[in-house]
């Protein structure tokens, strides 16, 4: 089913992040960046609709993973992002280090 909702599950050995590629291209076409409010208009338009939402995500995948000369991805910049507000916000599964 491609419309399932954005879903996290943490297992033993890993973080899975899940979400249906209809919902990704719903999520996509509704977001605020593109539907921008043109004054002129007085309403909102939108710039771009999703044609082919397989397709759409394998290009969201590739670019999660677009790989800088240091070997970051904006997917690892997220995640460091999060563990970040995970420590800040008192995870018990991290200790100060001595």
């Amino acid at each position: 089913m491609s419309d399932r909702p954005l879903k996290v599950k943490v297992s033993d050995v890993t973080i899975e992040i899940k979400i249906g590629n209809s919902t990704n291209a719903f999520a996509f076409e509704e977001s605020d960046w593109n539907n921008p409010w043109i004054v002129e208009k007085q309403t909102w338009i939108r710039q771009f609709k999703v044609t082919d939402p397989i397709e759409f995500a394998q290009d969201i995948k590739r670019a999660m993973l677009d790989e800088r000369e240091d070997g970051s991805t904006p997917l690892s910049d997220f995640l460091d992002k999060m563990a970040i507000a995970a420590v800040e916000d008192g995870s018990t599964g991290v200790e100060e280090a001595k």
